[in-house]
């Protein structure tokens, strides 16, 4: 389950919710790679198509709104060890 209730209160487990976001941020990463590959460089019918660049263009959206996402629920981890000199 993503939240837990303790104490009376609802409780995120961020470490499930960290598994499904690396995941979907790993699907959005491959997708945005092979994405570009058969657009540009790849020979194929795809090469040049507005699909491929669509596609590349709304994935990528969703992979930087992710990766913020990513930051900041490992940002205690980041503190942690980035700043601790």
């Amino acid at each position: 389950m993503l939240i837990l209730k303790q104490k009376g209160e609802l409780v995120v487990n961020k470490r499930k919710i960290l598994i499904i976001v690396n995941f979907i941020m790993g699907v959005c990463f491959l997708v945005l790679l092979f994405s570009i590959l058969f657009y540009k460089y790849i020979p194929s019918i795809l090469k040049g198509s507005y699909f491929l660049y669509q596609l590349h263009t709304y994935f990528g959206i969703i992979f930087f709104i992710l990766a913020f996402f990513h930051i900041y629920l490992n940002w205690a981890w980041i503190k942690k060890n980035l700043f601790k000199y």
